[in-house]
């Protein structure tokens, strides 16, 4: 007898999976993805080529005392009260493929200087270096740069939107503010308003009220003569000598008070933390002390 054998069946095979790449779509991302190489490779060219072939200009200006005086532009600025009743302008140009413009406005009371840069790109920076009256009330606004004022007798107001601001020996009021970088008070006689959204504040010697909130920073805050609001959504906060009503709060940080040996009527409280009182409390007291925090210990101290 002759045995048959069973075949097992045969399961067809089917075509190969196509190629993603031959498809419509991976077409498309293929090609996007090549663009989008070459546009980088292209673009990091032409900054190369941009840095190479950067100079850097100055240039000096002299014009007539005005009772207040603006400075605009793309880099940094700094003004100083001069001796003279006149106001020295040096302008520093760093040029690549494109450069700063200068201008000059007199506007009634006011002198309008400006050393801008027309596009964001590049190395192009226009920063100016100022001697002013000393009772001039100057307003500063630069786009990309540090801002110091020092000698000042009059009212100052400083704006960057990337840069450290820094107000020294200023007579007037004072109003601070930066969206990317630290601001810096030293011995300013008058009022403080000091703001940053991504930076950390020191305020030392303030002859008035103070104001001193970051979003993303340490504050800390000496010696001042009026009252204190000192205010961070994540850093810790420390205040020392205030002669008014103080309130330290944050959100994520610690909050220490030192006090000045008189009694205050004290709020004090933490949802994550320890609460320290080591300084004379009167809920009857006339001047008021408030610290705060969410997520950090709470501290009100004797002084230091």
């Amino acid at each position: 007898m002759t045995a048959t054998l069973q075949q097992p069946p045969v399961t067809p095979v089917g075509p190969p999976p196509a190629d993603p790449t031959r498809t419509p779509l991976g077409r498309t991302l293929l090609w996007a993805g090549v663009a989008l190489g070459v546009a980088t490779i292209a673009w990091g060219g032409v900054q190369v080529a941009d840095l190479a072939m950067s100079s850097t200009e100055r240039a000096s200006a002299t014009y007539d005392a005005a009772d207040v005086v603006e400075l605009v532009a793309d880099g940094r600025v700094s003004v100083f009260a001069g001796d003279q009743d006149l106001v020295d302008v040096e302008r520093i140009a760093r040029s690549g493929f494109s450069s700063p413009t200068y201008s000059v406005q007199q506007r009634g009371d006011r002198l309008v200087v400006r050393h801008e840069c027309g596009s964001w790109f590049g190395v192009c920076t226009g920063a100016l270096q100022v001697h002013v009256p000393r009772d001039t009330h100057v307003v500063v606004r630069t786009s990309n740069g540090d801002v110091l004022a020092r000698g000042l007798a009059g009212d100052l107001e400083a704006r960057t939107y990337d840069g450290r601001v820094e107000a020294d020996r200023i007579t007037g009021d004072a109003q601070l503010h930066s969206s990317n970088g630290d601001v810096i008070v030293t011995d300013v006689s008058g009022d403080v308003t000091a703001r940053t959204y991504d930076g950390r504040i020191d305020a030392q010697g303030v002859g008035g009220r103070i104001e001193a909130v970051t979003s993303n920073g340490d504050v800390q805050v000496v010696d001042v003569g009026g009252d204190a609001i000192a205010r961070s959504s994540d850093g810790s906060i420390e205040v020392a000598d205030v002669q008014g009503d103080v309130e330290a709060a944050t959100s994520n940080g610690d909050a220490t008070v030192f006090g000045t040996g008189e009694p205050v009527a004290l709020t004090i409280s933490t949802s994550n933390g320890r609460q320290t009182v080591e300084a004379p409390t009167d809920p009857s007291a006339p001047r008021t002390v408030l610290i705060r925090s969410y997520d950090g210990h709470v501290s009100y101290l004797a002084p230091r």
